[in-house]
């Protein structure tokens, strides 16, 4: 009776450390296929708020100040047209330092979206 109980108790364990392997595996590949989907950008996603301050004189200024730091060149591969300004965080969105901002070409600002999205889904899961 007691090595009956020994045995169950055993192969219990061992049957949920490989369903947790199993999980810990589906959740990997999950994770590894969120990585590969290209998004298309909603650049409509945003707040009132937000779409409102990047039509302002204020956002127009900042922008114009960040396109002449970077000597009006993408700052990851040195294009000079259809330059963008990119958030790298939002924490002070109206009060951006000048280390908030990259400016990027458009191709260069779609990886670094798909960048961010891939590590917000990293922390999440």
């Amino acid at each position: 009776m007691v090595g009956d109980f020994i045995i169950y108790t055993v192969s219990s364990a061992v049957a949920l450390a490989i369903l947790m392997w199993i999980l810990a595996r589906y959740a990997q590949l999950a994770v590894a296929m969120l990585d590969r989907i290209s998004l298309p950008r909603r650049r409509n996603r945003h707040s009132a708020e937000y779409i409102a301050y990047m039509q302002s004189d204020e956002w127009r200024s900042t922008r114009r100040i960040a396109l002449t730091r970077a000597g009006n060149r993408c700052e990851s591969c040195g294009e000079t047209h259809g330059l963008e300004v990119h958030h790298l965080t939002y924490k002070r969105l109206g009060h951006e330092q000048p280390n908030d901002l990259r400016v990027l070409c458009g191709d260069c600002h779609e990886a670094a979206d798909r960048t961010r999205a891939a590590k917000a889904r990293r922390a999440y899961a």
